[in-house]
């Protein structure tokens, strides 16, 4: 595998300052990417077990909250078993800094249940769309992609409840229709989960009120989604 370049001060690549490692190589050619240089395979430089100890090195200090993949493509075959090696390395050695990945794929139809993913706490899904391009959102470059959330906590039956302002995903229910918030929403999905998770911490007797009020959450999802295909 080959790289094109590493930050190890990164502040646009997901939250507080990050390492972030930009490998070569991508297929998806997308119109208008910031990166179409490292389209070519053999882009940068090989990725050695000196890069490897260098990215180590550079995640040590207590201000660096994470790593950051990017590319190219971290998920093309070509690059995929050496990031996953990677970032089952830096897990093992930085338990408590987060893992982002930003790839062209799309979680539910391409990424679901391959081992990259044990190690990912955020990722950034979806092909860039010139189209749909807006230089005011966060950590994105199109509206079309996603923020998805995987947090490491306790599992209910419905699956990791993962909340966020923006974005909210379940990672368990592929088919959920309420992994996402729009822009304008006023978060009444956000607001329910996070509602489900307070009531789930605070005991098994509560558990069932927290699946009725997520169970809502879908079911107002669900209609929103119906009136949008209709408009």
């Amino acid at each position: 595998m080959n790289y094109g370049k590493i930050n190890t001060y990164d502040i646009s690549n997901g939250t507080g300052v990050r390492v972030s490692l930009f490998v070569s190589g991508c297929r998806r050619k997308c119109k208008g990417c910031f990166n179409s240089a490292a389209w070519d395979f053999n882009y940068g430089q090989p990725f050695t077990e000196e890069t490897e100890q260098m990215i180590l090195e550079a995640l040590k200090p207590d201000y660096i909250q994470g790593f950051t993949v990017l590319g190219g493509e971290p998920f093309e075959p070509e690059n995929e078993p050496v990031v996953t090696e990677l970032l089952k390395k830096i897990r093992e050695t930085y338990p408590e800094k987060d893992i982002w990945c930003y790839t062209g794929y799309t979680y539910e139809r391409d990424l679901r249940g391959k081992e990259m993913m044990k190690y990912i706490d955020v990722l950034v899904d979806g092909e860039f769309i010139e189209e749909q391009k807006g230089i005011t959102l966060k950590f994105r470059g199109s509206r079309n992609q996603r923020i998805l959330y995987f947090e490491r906590r306790p599992m209910c039956n419905l699956g990791k409840l993962i909340t966020e302002k923006e974005h909210c995903y379940c990672m368990d229910c592929a088919d959920c229709p309420a992994y996402r918030c729009d822009e304008d929403e006023k978060h009444s999905y956000c607001d329910l989960v996070s509602y489900a998770n307070e009531l789930l911490k605070e005991g098994a007797k509560q558990t069932q009120e927290a699946f009725e009020m997520v169970a809502k959450s879908r079911e107002y999802l669900a209609k929103k989604g119906e009136n949008h295909e209709q408009n």
